[in-house]
């Protein structure tokens, strides 16, 4: 008897449990609509929000590079290439910071731009070969005591074609331009050489400090951007912006960013962005880049090219 009433209360007991696991109507995960002329709440948001338009989001993390550059700006005979981080005595390891920023204006168009900045200022070292810089030129011959400064910008204009927006995944393409900066300086510390007869260093140089600046407009900028928020709280992204063609006379130039990483939801519209990132470019003027022109005494170089990457960390705000 006790068997049977045992029996009968596990029966009963395994039907409550299959009542209570049965999945509730009103209680479905949320499914993105399949209509097109519906739209759903938008990544960043809730899922229970309502699609807001317009709509802004803002970034910004601090980063880092380890960095491998080349240089060289001034004339032919009179200047030459150097790296600023070997021979400048400047840490490979670069700070700097991104901001970058989107205005969805409509459910498949949105404005956005980009914008980073990486420097380095180097103490006081001994260079191991001659260096001129600049028209002038500033010339450090070897053994002479020198500081060096690095600065690398870009910055990305962009139209953006939005593919999928909802509280799940975003994808989108861009299309724009790009400016790009690449600044060197060198600076001969005391005590400097003595002068030979006519003024003028071995190389034709002086002991004067001098910065020098290689930029390039660039188009177009072909960028693409994923985000996958695969928990609630976890998303991974994917974000590349290459430009290819340069305007005269840098026909030789082009740049790109690329970054992965970590987006880790703090709650609606504010996200903790963790991840990497690799940059690469370089500024050439056409005659140098292609090597078809002979060059003669009163040619200019205007030379700059770079990689490296790190780590970034920082914040997004979507609202």
């Amino acid at each position: 008897m006790v068997a049977r009433v045992l029996a009968l209360v596990v029966v009963l007991a395994s039907c409550a449990r299959a009542q209570d696991a049965k999945p509730d109507e009103d209680a479905k995960p949320h499914e993105r609509s399949r209509d097109i002329e519906k739209e759903d709440a938008g990544f960043g948001q809730d899922e229970d929000e309502q699609p807001r338009i317009p709509r802004l989001r803002i970034e910004l993390t601090a980063i880092g590079a380890v960095l491998d550059s080349e240089f060289r700006e001034g004339k032919a005979g009179l200047s030459n290439r150097f790296d600023p981080q070997s021979d400048l005595g400047l840490p490979r390891f670069t700070p700097g910071f991104r901001l970058a920023g989107e205005l969805k204006l409509q459910r498949y168009l949105a404005l956005g731009g980009e914008y980073f900045r990486v420097s380095e200022e180097g103490g006081r070292t001994n260079v191991h070969s001659d260096f001129r810089l600049g028209m002038l030129p500033s010339e450090a011959p070897p053994g002479t005591a020198v500081t060096g400064t690095m600065e690398l910008q870009q910055a990305s204009f962009t139209v953006r074609f939005i593919a999928a927006d909802d509280a799940e995944i975003r994808a989108e393409f861009s299309g724009g331009v790009t400016w790009v900066s690449f600044r060197v300086g060198m600076h001969p510390q005391p005590p400097f050489p003595a002068l030979p007869p006519g003024g003028r260093l071995p190389g034709g140089g002086l002991s004067a400090g001098d910065s020098e600046t290689n930029q390039a407009w660039l188009a177009p900028a072909i960028g693409t951007f994923f985000a996958w928020n695969f928990h609630p709280h976890v998303g991974v992204f994917i974000d590349s912006t290459s430009s290819y063609f340069s305007f005269h006379p840098s026909f030789g130039s082009l740049a790109s960013i690329n970054r992965a990483g970590f987006r880790f939801r703090l709650w609606a519209g504010l996200e903790v962005v963790v991840g990497a990132f690799i940059v690469s470019g370089q500024v050439y003027d056409i005659k140098d880049r292609l090597n078809l022109i002979g060059v003669n005494s009163n040619h200019t170089f205007h030379q700059a090219t770079w990689i490296g990457g790190g780590p970034e960390l920082g914040l997004s705000f979507t609202y």
